[in-house]
Order: C-alpha cells, then structure tokens, then sequence
C-alpha cells in the first residue's frame, strides 16, 4: 500500500510552508510573495513556492500541491529525453526517458510532496544546458547552466553537494579544446551566477535586489 493518509508529516510540514506562501500572495500580493518565499528558513523553498502558485490558481487545497512533483517528474523527463538525443540520437533519448519514467522511486517521488524530483528535474536541466553549450560555445546555454546550478539547492538543500561535482565535469569538458582558457572563462562567468541563486534564501541578496527595483 503505498499511504495510509493523505499526507505523512514531512509533507505536512512543507504544504504548511506553501499554504503560508499562498495566503501572502493572496492577501498581500507579489512582493509579500516574494518576502515569504525567500525568508531564510533551513528548508529548500521551490517546491513550496511553486505549490502556493497551484494554489492561486485552483484553490488551496492541499491535493494540488501534488501537482508540483508530477510537473517537475514531466520536466525531467523531457530535460533526459533532450539530454540522450543530444548525446546519442533519439532512439538513446527515447530509451533513457522511458528509463527513467518507469523507475520505480521516480514513480513514488513523482506522487509525494517531497524535494527529490524537482532536485533531479533541475540537475538534468542542468546538464542539458552544459551539453547544449557545445563544450562552452555557446554564451545563452552557458549561462542557462550557472543559473540552473544555482537553482539545484533552491529545490534541495542537500544538492550543494553536487555542486562541486558538476562543476568538474564542465571543467573536463572543455579543458581539452584548443581555445580552452576562453572557455574556461566562459564557465566562469556562468559560476558567477551560482552563489547568489544559491544563497539567496539565506543571505536575501536576490529579496533585496527585487523589493528594490
């Protein structure tokens, strides 16, 4: 039996916080939005935020917040499938989605409130940026890959661990390509955009930066 209740008392906990989120938007608008999101809290604040928009727009009821997991379980779907085609051709990227659709803790993660699939969405969204720079040529997907690496610990706190890890693996990628210090520089520039984006729930350099404007 996969539950007993509707909800077990982690998701409890962080529907709480997307409920919180939801009534400031409501009753106070964006930037109230914005300010409760981002409060400094030791617990990832995407997928909560993203839940309270649910809510805006069906109603708050805490079943919609089980849209999230599904939407981000599409999302790395697709961001795998692109992945394998871009490395391999479709038939490597049809196999890899289908793969990963049917794995059985994709599938139980995909109907729980928890912070593992929108984590594993942003990583392959990630990833997918990297390969798509094409060894760091291209300036938009370099970017779009520091701004996803700054995203991952907003979807889980854990992830920071990553971080160096992926960072490596850009490094390889294009440490062996004449032009290699451009490049590295590129990636550079796309590392700049990771503290921030990861530090904002903390540090609220991101909340000021858009409560000011």
């Amino acid at each position: 039996m996969y539950r007993r209740g509707l909800l077990d008392i982690d998701e409890a906990g962080y529907l709480l916080m997307a409920f919180r989120d939801y009534h400031a938007f409501h009753e106070s608008g964006f930037r109230a939005w914005i300010l409760t999101v981002f409060w400094p809290s030791p617990i990832s604040p995407m997928a909560p935020g993203v839940a309270s928009l649910m809510f805006a727009v069906f109603g708050p009821d805490p079943v919609y917040g089980f849209l999230v997991p599904v939407l981000f379980g599409v999302i790395a779907v697709i961001a795998t499938y692109l992945l394998g085609k871009q490395v391999a051709g479709q038939s490597v990227g049809l196999a890899s989605a289908a793969l990963l659709a049917t794995t059985p803790l994709i599938l139980m993660f995909s109907r729980s409130f928890q912070f593992s699939i929108p984590a594993t969405a942003i990583t392959a969204l990630a990833l997918l940026s990297l390969i798509k720079s094409e060894r760091a040529q291209h300036w938009g997907w370099v970017i779009a890959f520091g701004i996803f690496v700054g995203l991952m610990p907003l979807a889980r706190s854990m992830t920071l661990g990553f971080i160096p890890c992926v960072g490596a693996a850009a490094l390889a990628y294009v440490i062996f390509e004449q032009d290699r210090w451009v490049r590295v520089a590129r990636l550079a520039v796309a590392g700049g955009c990771c503290p921030d984006l990861a530090d904002m729930a903390v540090e609220k350099r991101f909340l000021r930066m858009v409560v000011s404007v």
